[in-house]
């Protein structure tokens, strides 16, 4: 069995469903006022429910459904903990939550015991059926974002329901910082971090450090006076100093910032809560915002034990850093909107001074200097127990209430006053809200201010403010109150290089890897890396290779080989263009890992319901665990395109017909087909050689000659690119698949038998003996017409089509070394490669990425194609260069005229270098999600996309994605309305190419849609002899033109042939003129009056691009002709267009 990359959980750092300990979060208080119904009639019908008097329990008794409001902005980190006891069994017993009392999520609904088995989610369905059992469910793997309603259920539907739950100790609190997710330091001088060690546990939310052990981790966040660090803390055994601390440095040179906990020493550190007792998991909360404000960069820890053999233990469990509400009793609490305002009404501060209630008709202020920034949040709860006509927040430099639009409605009857974009308290208990107040303003103010407004003779309007908190919104807060700022799906090289470069912006972002790896191709297989030119890569992209360089540079590195014996590492160059797949991984995981990019592996987006729309853009995707991602802008970076199709933006699938673009390469291509993947030997396409009613061979998909041109479903074949070595120290033997079958080789043999006598597998050299192993000669690696199902299937449809490509591929390796119906000198040659031990050995040595050439392409407003890839059309927002040659692989084998078996649609075309990739084609459409961004399966044709589809580019093309979200972001606009001159200047300076070097000019064309009368273009001639496309000179006429390759003089022609109606022509042939061309070529014209020959000198031509053979009869009834030969010519000769006008 192969491991195979399935939908699942796992983070970057392998943590798993977290552990969560007893938290020091008050339980939710239950209040007769508001336990409301939920579900309406049908289900909250015949039943009872009690409060216990310390209010702390919520008992439901026959057949009831209750909700309490209880508004919570959920994140990946919120957990529902609470004790649950289950009297008497009914139906169902569960909890949930809701952002309304409909009912309508049930997935957001936990069971937890009941004798219905298929209702709501039931991953907690455990309860042992006797006494009180806790439970502790972490809703943030299921929801994400604001909830307003805690619901419980006890369902019993039978005419005496006696079903009874008892729910109590209800908790919803934030887990702590998942330590593993970061990289741990040493911490303090040479003495202090020497004889210890530490373990990351409780799944990643503690660490436990023991014997004389210092550390820190990397935690960026500016101390305000509220802020707050609470933890649990335990000292199993203990040693000198154990303590915590922030620091900007990991010098420890602020010891008064080090806080110490438990210890025998006296004399070190701040010892304000030096209060742990000795025992047990103790809850401290250490409000450092008292002691330093300002910018921390390390969370710290401290087990000292300065003794030969150190045994003191520490363990920091759910640590969390945050803000406490301000204390209102150290601030003057003053008038606003003086004189008319504050006039009939009063205030009082409670709730150990972090809450204000303004009642009456009252407004206030509380004097609070601070610098608004474009971070800057107000953070807060609010209440409005009795509604009056404004209730509100604001700030403002002064106590006048003279900018309204700085005062935030939340509730209230009057309609026409101060900003309302925050207006929707709902009446039924607090709420939480997060204003980000730095979009609306930016400098300094001076006050706070609160307005009750009811402007009667007894007024009763009632408004409460608590745990009011104003900060600034760094990455771990954007993170936790609005999502990331970008959100990338798709592990690829274009996701590491977008996530790497979105960090390095100063933005928040997570990379979502549906399969368990980063690095798609290039780290699995891909090492010989297809660059085209590559002095056409900058930015990351090139940097990526730098590093790789730095790697070799070491000679350690070099296991099975000499450095001075591989042919591609020079000493001198600054970059390597080959790899083993393992370099690639560590290279893209330590760029990760330097940024502190949040990676999440193995979390498959949810096609059907997935992607959440608003104001026409992405706000959140969820994955098929029902994990969400929030974010402000998003990039599909996926081969499938699957974010891209499952948000509702236009794409194709395919190969667009000669007729959508007018592409010379487009469609059906038999001529086109590189002789390398053609057969010359007669090859018997039936399972019964010659029995036509015996049918097709597997692998054979047509009876009969595609028709050139004709667009369809069908794509360029998938494989593996296999990491192979004839290293006997470091190689694995090839296996024979379980499921063997050798009917999908019968082509393969009858090729030997014909006569071919190549290994049908390239062998490009890598560092340390190994090879790159692709597709080569007429039968290899490539699958052919087995994955044209696989861009719309389904996960389980896709897993079964790369089985189905893994099998057919071993079965190959397997066929080649060991079937004797192969030549035995293939079978020697083959028996002497295996696969390479050190590569995906947590994979059975098989590359985990099977190799998804092409599958779904966006349509958006600029399309690529052949124009542009051939520079004849070039994009004025280029945003980075391709270089390769149109490149495609067959997609399919057909019987062709003479009964023989011949493949189509493979064709591999250089078009003469760099290319501009426009802007326009890696977004949607002005009318489709503006805050979306696809690098890889951008806008282009089936032509274009192989040259684009090479992994350098994609990483170009991350780079710059990720770059203009955080332009868009910046600027709050579209993707599709951002400035390209501000993108362009920061996408130069960070080292991306953008320009076509000045010795590559665009190409001139002439356009056949703009000629009077009947043109016939060299895409529509026929062919005696090899007739090679080019577009290397210049003018000619829509996509290219043909050349004889100045060989085989004599048995060369093109022939146009048009259908004319009768009268006199004149005849105008197209080429571009150039030195080496033949200066005698015989061009023969068959009118009505017979045949012509005029010879023609393609060394020269007219400004127009064409030379008059003459004015002729024509007649509708009889062949009318123009032949160009090469016989007797004396250069290279050239087939373009010919024009047909009439004169009379």
């Amino acid at each position: 069995m192969f491991l195979r990359t399935k939908c699942g959980r796992r983070s970057r750092f392998e943590t798993l469903e977290a552990r969560c300990l007893l938290s020091a979060n008050p339980p939710v208080v239950f209040s007769d006022e508001f336990v409301l119904s939920y579900g309406g009639e049908p289900q909250d019908v015949h039943g009872e429910w009690l409060v216990s008097e310390d209010a702390k329990s919520l008992n439901l008794s026959g057949n009831v459904w209750k909700a309490i409001p209880l508004t919570y902005n959920i994140t990946p980190d919120t957990v529902l903990e609470f004790d649950f006891q289950g009297n008497s069994q009914g139906d169902l017993h569960g909890v949930g939550v809701d952002t309304d009392l409909e009912l309508d999520r049930t997935d957001h609904w936990f069971a937890l015991y009941g004798t219905q088995a298929n209702f709501g989610n039931r991953d907690f369905k455990n309860y042992s059926g006797e006494g009180t059992q806790r439970f502790v469910i972490p809703i943030g793997q299921y929801v994400q974002g604001f909830q307003h309603y805690l619901t419980f259920g006890n369902d019993h539907d039978v005419g005496d329901p006696t079903a009874e739950s008892l729910f109590s100790n209800v908790r919803v609190y934030e887990r702590g910082i998942p330590l593993g997710d970061y990289p741990v330091f040493p911490y303090g001088s040479a003495k202090q971090d020497v004889n210890g060690d530490y373990t990351i546990d409780d799944t990643s939310r503690s660490i436990h450090m023991i014997g004389n052990t210092w550390k820190a981790i990397p935690y960026n966040y500016i101390v305000t006076p509220e802020t707050v660090i609470e933890f649990d803390f335990a000292a199993p055994t203990e040693g000198d100093l154990h303590g915590i601390g922030i620091d900007t440095d990991l010098q420890l040179s602020r010891t008064d910032h080090w806080f110490t906990l438990f210890g025998t020493q006296a004399n070190f550190g701040n010892r304000d809560f030096n209060l742990y007792g000795g025992e047990g998991s103790q809850n401290i909360v250490v409000p450092i915002g008292e002691y330093y404000q300002g910018q921390m960069n390390y969370l710290t820890f401290g087990n000292d034990h300065d003794v030969t053999e150190p045994n003191a233990e520490s363990v920091f469990s759910n640590i969390r850093v945050y803000e406490r509400g301000l204390n209102f009793d150290h601030h003057d609490v003053l008038p606003y909107g003086i004189p008319n305002q504050d006039i009939s009404g009063d205030y009082a501060i409670f709730d150990e001074s972090r809450s204000i209630e303004l009642s009456g008709n009252t407004w206030k202020a509380i004097p609070h200097d601070y610098v608004v920034t474009r971070d800057t949040v107000i953070e807060f709860d609010f209440d409005a127990p009795t509604e009056g006509e404004l209730q509100g927040i604001g700030i403002d430099t002064d106590l006048q209430l003279s900018n309204t639009d700085l005062w935030f409605k939340l509730a209230g009857t009057q309609k026409i006053f101060g900003n309302r974009d925050f207006e929707h308290h709902g009446g039924n208990g607090s709420e939480h809200f997060v204003i980000p107040i730095g979009e609306y303003f930016e400098g300094p103010i001076a006050y706070l201010t609160f307005g009750n407004d009811h402007d009667v003779i007894s007024p009763t309007a009632i408004s409460r403010f608590s745990n009011l908190k104003v900060y600034e919104l760094t990455d771990t807060h954007r993170q936790r109150q609005f999502g990331y700022d970008i959100v990338i799906y798709g592990g690829t090289p274009a996701g590491v290089v977008a996530a790497v470069q979105a960090a390095r912006l100063g933005r928040s972002v997570v990379l979502v890897a549906p399969s368990g790896h980063v690095g798609g191709m290039t780290s699995s297989g891909l090492g010989a890396v297809d660059t085209g030119k590559r002095e056409t890569i900058g930015g990351i992209a090139r940097e990526f290779f730098q590093r790789v360089k730095t790697y070799y540079d070491d000679p350690a590195s070099w296991v099975f080989e000499q450095f001075e014996d591989y042919e591609h590492y020079t000493a001198e160059d600054d970059v390597m263009w080959k790899l083993e797949p393992h370099i690639a991984a560590q290279v893209f995981d330590d760029m990760l890992d330097e940024h502190f990019v949040p990676t999440i592996f193995k979390e498959c987006l949810e096609r059907g319901s997935g992607v959440t729309i608003a104001n026409g853009g992405i706000r959140s995707i969820t994955m098929e665990s029902g994990q969400t991602f929030s974010g402000h802008a998003f990039i599909d970076a996926t081969y499938e395109g699957d974010l891209m199709a499952s948000a509702g933006t236009s794409y194709t699938v395919g190969r667009e017909g000669v007729e959508v673009y007018g592409e010379s390469l487009a469609g059906a291509q038999v001529r086109a087909v590189p002789s390398s993947v053609q057969s010359t030997f007669p090859v018997d396409p039936f399972v019964t050689p010659g029995d036509s009613a015996s049918g097709l061979l597997p692998g054979v998909h047509l009876s009969s000659v595609p028709t050139e041109g004709q667009g369809d479903h069908r794509i360029q074949a998938y494989n593996f690119r296999l990491t192979l070595t004839d290293n006997p120290e470091n190689a694995v033997p090839v296996v024979k698949p379980a499921n063997y079958d050798e009917t999908l080789y019968e082509l393969l043999f009858r090729y030997y038998e014909a006569g071919n006598t190549e290994i049908p597998i390239s062998f490009h050299p890598l560092p340390n003996g190994k090879t790159d192993s692709n597709s080569f000669s007429v039968f290899s690696t490539d699958f052919v017409g087995r994955n044209n199902d696989y861009p719309e299937a389904n996960y389980q449809q896709r897993e079964q089509i790369v089985q189905a490509h893994l099998d057919y591929q071993q079965g190959l390796l397997w066929t080649l070394t060991h079937h004797p119906r192969i030549p035995q000198s293939i079978r020697d040659e083959m028996a002497k490669w295996g696969l390479a031990a050190d590569e995906f050995s947590d994979n059975n040595y098989w590359p985990y990425q099977l190799y998804v050439r092409e599958a779904r392409r966006m349509t958006s407003d600029y399309v690529m194609t052949q124009f542009d890839i051939g520079r004849v059309r070039v994009a004025s927002d280029s945003i980075g260069l391709g270089s390769y040659p149109a490149d495609s692989h067959v997609t399919q084998r057909f019987v062709d005229q003479n009964g023989n078996v011949q493949s189509e649609g493979g064709f591999y075309m250089p078009l003469g270098g760099a290319f501009a990739i426009s802007y326009r084609s890696i977004i949607p459409s002005d009318d489709e999600a503006n805050n979306l961004l696809v690098p890889v399966a951008i806008s282009a044709s089936h032509v274009a996309f192989g040259a684009i589809r090479m992994e350098p580019v994609f990483m170009i093309m991350g780079q710059s994605a990720a770059t203009a979200a955080v332009h868009a972001i910046d600027s709050k606009i579209a993707v599709q309305d951002i400035d390209y001159h501000l993108l362009r200047a920061q996408l130069i300076a960070d080292g991306q190419r953008l320009d076509i070097p000045s010795d590559l000019l665009p190409r001139s064309v002439i356009l056949s849609s703009d000629f009077d009368g009947v043109t016939i273009d060299d895409t529509q001639a026929q062919f005696d002899g090899t007739a090679q496309w080019s577009v290397g000179s210049w003018p000619f006429v829509d996509y290219g033109y043909h050349h004889d390759l100045n060989t085989d003089k004599g048995d060369w022609a093109a022939t146009y042939n048009a259908s004319l109606e009768t009268g006199q022509y004149e005849v105008r042939l197209y080429f571009p003129a150039t030195r080496n061309r033949a200066s005698n070529v015989p061009v023969t014209i068959v009118h009505a009056d017979g045949t012509t020959q005029v010879i023609v000198n393609q060394r020269v031509t007219t400004s127009t691009g064409y030379v008059t053979l003459g004015a002729f009869e024509f007649n509708s009834d009889l062949a009318a002709s123009v032949i160009i030969s090469n016989f007797g010519t004396d250069g290279y000769v050239i087939a373009d267009a010919v024009q047909f006008l009439l004169v009379c």
